[in-house]
Formats: C-alpha cells, structure tokens, sequence
C-alpha cells in the first residue's frame, strides 16, 4: 500500500517537535496521500472523452491555498461528452468509475469494499486503503481515504492549478509542478453557500441518506476564509462580486433541484423558501457546538470565532438568495 517516503516521514515528524501546526502528524500524512491519490487519477476518463475537474473545500486549501485547515476527503466533478442518453451516461460513467479504482489500486491505494454509485452512477464514493505511519490521535479521524466524484459540469471555466499540502506550504516548498483541472472560487462558493443549507434543512427533516456529517460546518469555515481573502485583494469589486454570486447561485440551485429535489420535495417545491428558513438556523446552539469541535481538530492556522463565521456566512447568502 501506498505511505510516506522516508523524506516526508521525517519533514513531518520535526514539524511536530516544533510544534509548527496543531493538527496532528496522521493529519498531515493524511494530507500528502489525499494529494497523491488525486494525481493518481487526473487523467481517468480522458480516452471517453471526460474530464475530471478539482473541486471542494480540499481544492480550496491545496490548489488555491485560501484556507487553513485539513479535509480528509477529496471531491471531483466528472465532466462528460455533450449529446449522450442517459443509458449512454451511465455505461460511460461505469466505465470511468473502474477505470478510477484501478488507477488508485495501481498507485497503492485499493478499494474499502465497494465502489458506490448512485443516480445512473452520476455520483460515486469510495473509500481507500493506504499505509500510515503515525498513529491516530482524533478518533473522528476516517481510517481511509475518501474520494466523492459527481458528474456536474462546473458552472465557470476551470484552471489549471498545482497542488500544495500543509506541509508544504508550513515548509515553504510549494512546486507548480503536477497540476489538475480546479473549479473556479467563485462556483465553489456558490456550491457550499446551496449546499450546506440543503443537506442541513434536508437533515433536519428526517431526509438524510446514512449519518449526518458533523462536519458540514466546515462550509461556513471555508466560505468566511475565502471571503475574508478575496475581499481584502486590491481589485475586489464588491458590487461586481455580489451580481456574479446571486448568478452563480441560482444555477446552483436550479441544479440541485433538479438533482437532489427528488430527496426532499419540500426543497424542490420552493428551494429558496427552504433555503432562507435554514439560514436563519445558521446560529442555532448545536451548529455552534460542531463547530467548535471541528475547529479543535481540523485547523491548523488561524481559528475565526463562530460568530465571525457565521455572520460572514449569513451575509453572503442573505444578498445570493434574495427576498
């Protein structure tokens, strides 16, 4: 199975003599092997005309290096040929789907069990093994690496970007070597801003496929950071950003309707109704709770309060949703 090179082994274990991040060594292992199991897979689907693009809050930290903290997952869209049926899509994304977990196995990290797909396989999530080298110290910690792959085309142009891990940029030895297709900041922001509020109203209804993720609130996390940095860039035009998210959000939500409204017909019915009503939950004491949990695990640079998070959170959405 795939691990640590003894260089790596060795860069983390003095990082955390010196104490130089908070989060834990199994952390930043886990990180470089997340990295490497993206690489491992960039190229999948190419030969039927797909493409994998970046994507998520992972993409956030290591491809455009806005946020401080650790994802344990990764998430890509796959893009596919215009003008194929929807028996056409599902066998192409089979295909692409074994193609995926025999790259991974090559690279040693092989399948947990199952390849799950979902939708005519428009949405597929694994889990995979790999060796580690330091002890888990965060029981919440997953075993395993966690790819989520979800056939969306991006709603903005997507970048070539290279990939940085923590230790990386802690060490300062970022390389533009190694690139991959990224989602846009701004689509990504559009995404958590409908997401969280979707999967949190469609959990409090009883909805939610498995567990709950706790860990949902990472999406107020991640968009108070990006926010923070994009507005303080000096040619941030707010007026120019708050037309561009209020479009970029509504595609959102039209296509998670369409996806996911079969999950929750309430939210397909009248999603911005559904929406506005969980954003005024945003505060609400249990949602405080997580995340101060998260931010005792996962962050490894500066910690924002709640408060900020959230206000920065319900500011954005207020003026994206409308009404």
């Amino acid at each position: 199975m795939r691990g640590l090179s003894d260089v790596e082994h060795t860069t983390i274990s003095a990082i955390d003599r010196e104490h130089l991040v908070p989060i834990s060594p199994a952390m930043l292992e886990k990180d470089i092997l997340v990295r490497e199991a993206i690489l491992a897979i960039r190229d999948a689907g190419q030969d039927e005309g797909c493409q994998l693009v970046f994507c998520g809050g992972t993409s956030l930290s290591q491809a455009h290096q806005l946020i401080e903290r650790m994802s344990e997952d990764a998430d890509l869209r796959i893009v596919v040929p215009d003008g194929l049926s929807r028996g056409q899509t599902r066998k192409l994304l089979s295909t692409v789907k074994t193609e995926i977990v025999a790259l991974l196995g090559d690279a040693g990290f092989p399948l947990v069990s199952e390849m799950r797909g979902r939708n005519n396989n428009s949405y597929m999530m694994g889990e995979f093994a790999y060796q580690s080298r330091f002890p888990r110290q965060d029981a919440a910690m997953r075993e395993h690496l966690k790819l989520e792959m979800t056939a969306f085309a991006p709603i903005t142009p997507v970048s070539q970007l290279p990939l940085a891990t923590i230790v990386d940029r802690v060490t300062g030895t970022v390389s533009d070597a190694d690139t991959i297709p990224t989602i846009s900041v701004m689509d990504t922001l559009a995404d958590k801003v409908v997401g969280y509020l979707r999967r949190t109203s469609q959990e409090r209804a009883g909805l939610t496929r498995g567990d709950y993720d706790d860990r949902q609130v990472r999406h107020l996390y991640d968009t108070h950071c990006v926010l923070e940095r994009l507005s303080n860039s000096s040619d941030f035009d707010a007026l120019q950003f708050a037309d561009r998210i209020s479009d970029l959000v509504s595609q959102t939500v039209a296509r998670d309707v369409e996806t996911y409204g079969h999950q929750h017909e309430v939210f397909a019915g009248d999603p911005y109704a559904v929406l506005r009503d969980e954003l005024g939950r945003v505060r609400d004491d249990d949602t405080r709770t997580r995340y101060e949990q998260f931010c005792q695990t996962m962050i490894w640079g500066e910690t924002p309060s709640f408060d900020d998070v959230t206000g920065t959170f319900i500011n954005l959405a207020r003026g994206a949703l409308g009404g």
